[in-house]
This record gives C-alpha cells, structure tokens and sequence, in this order.
C-alpha cells in the first residue's frame, strides 16, 4: 500500500497580509500585556519596600529604646560625676549643663535626620519613569 500524503493548498505561495484590525488588536494587546507587567512590577517594588521599611523601623525602634535607657543612666552619672570633680558646682547645675549639651547634640541629630528624609529616593521612581517611557 502506497503511503497517503493529503494535497494542501500552497499556503507559501499566498500573500494574504493580515487586515489592519488585526494589527490594531495585537498591539492593543501587547500594550495591554505591557501595562500589566509594569504594574506588576510596581506592585512588587512597593511590597519590597514595605518591608524592607518596616523592618528597618522595627530594629531603629528598639536600638532606640535600648539607647534611651543607656542614655539616662550615663545621663544621671555623668552629672554625678561632673558635680563630685567640680565640688563648687551643685547637682542641679551638673544636670542642667549635661541637659544644654544634649539638647544640642539631639538637635544636630534631628536636622541631619531630616536632611537625609528629604534627600530619599525610592526605587519607585524608576519605575514610574518607565511606565511614562512605554
């Protein structure tokens, strides 16, 4: 028996294009697909940097915590200390020299802090900036 190969029609030999509304709707497609991953992709960067931001939050706050009970106690024996070496001054004034100096150095502290929030970027602008591109 003689094997049986069907005749097609010579699909090489046509020069059907494909008809504008099909060209108009693969690439509503494709931009459709493309918004969806960057918004994918946003989506993502936010939930990175969320956590990324809370954990940070979370060690800042208890390093905080542990240095503000270490602060105090250094704070009253610095006093003492200052007021036993310098017998001419009284405790108060001890305290209250040690609360000028820190009250200096916490707001150094607070300005430096707030230069560096304003001078944040996040990822996101990245991001963002692509989603305008495309």
């Amino acid at each position: 028996m003689a094997d049986f190969q069907p005749v097609l029609e010579d699909p090489l030999s046509s020069s059907a294009q494909p008809s504008i509304t099909a060209l108009v709707a693969s690439i509503v497609t494709d931009v459709r697909d493309l918004l969806e991953q960057q918004f994918a992709l946003i989506r993502h960067e936010l939930q990175q940097d969320m956590q990324t931001t809370c954990r940070a939050t979370w060690l800042i706050a208890i390093g905080a915590c542990s240095a503000l009970i270490a602060g105090i106690g250094l704070f009253f024996a610095s006093a003492h200390c200052l007021s036993w070496a310098f017998p001419n001054i009284p405790l108060w004034g001890s305290l209250a020299l040690l609360g000028i100096l820190l009250v200096i150095v916490a707001g150094g502290t607070i300005h430096r802090g707030i230069k560096q929030f304003d001078s944040l970027h996040l990822r996101l602008n990245s991001s963002s900036q692509a989603l305008k591109e495309n």
